[in-house]
């Protein structure tokens, strides 16, 4: 994930908790490799870290209806 990436992810983040809205993240699987659907361990920690600044709720897939 580049830092340009980090921006988009960040923005989408706000968008979401401005507007009460939901966004959906996946990946196959956490690895450095950038290859197919993989988070990086770096972007994960980002997404965690900026969804716990703007106290956006998280659902795990087990835990959606």
């Amino acid at each position: 994930m580049e830092d340009s990436t980090f921006e988009q992810i960040d923005a989408a983040l706000i968008r979401a908790a401005d507007k009460f809205e939901i966004l959906v993240l996946y990946a196959h699987g956490i690895a450095v490799s950038k290859r197919g659907h993989h988070v990086t361990p770096k972007a994960l920690e980002h997404i965690f870290r900026k969804a716990r600044e703007l106290k956006l709720p998280f659902y795990t897939f087990d835990q959606l209806p």
